[in-house]
């Protein structure tokens, strides 16, 4: 019993860490993305989706995390093409 016990504690623990892992990941990712209302949105998101699963449990926090891992891909990989399409006047006239 306490064996069981102590695995779920360091399980959870784990959980913990990598969800602020992810978290700072795509706080950092959304500040490469070429404007402000993106990185906001991507801040207030990822702000939101991890307060919504604070609690979660089980199955449902281990693809809340899976999920928060793609979407720190998705952010990279939006942050670089939008800086590239950005940086080019031909393509994007910005204002």
């Amino acid at each position: 019993r306490e064996e069981n016990d102590a695995r779920e504690r360091m399980r959870a623990s784990e959980h913990a860490r990598r969800a602020r892992s992810l978290y700072r990941q795509l706080f950092r990712a959304s500040a490469r993305l070429p404007t402000d209302n993106r990185t906001a949105y991507v801040r207030a998101k990822a702000r939101a989706e991890y307060e919504k699963h604070a609690s979660a449990e089980g199955e449902t926090l281990e693809e809340a995390l899976r999920l928060a891992a793609a979407q720190v891909d998705n952010v990279e990989a939006s942050a670089a093409h939008l800086t590239k399409v950005f940086s080019d006047e031909r393509v994007h006239a910005r204002v």
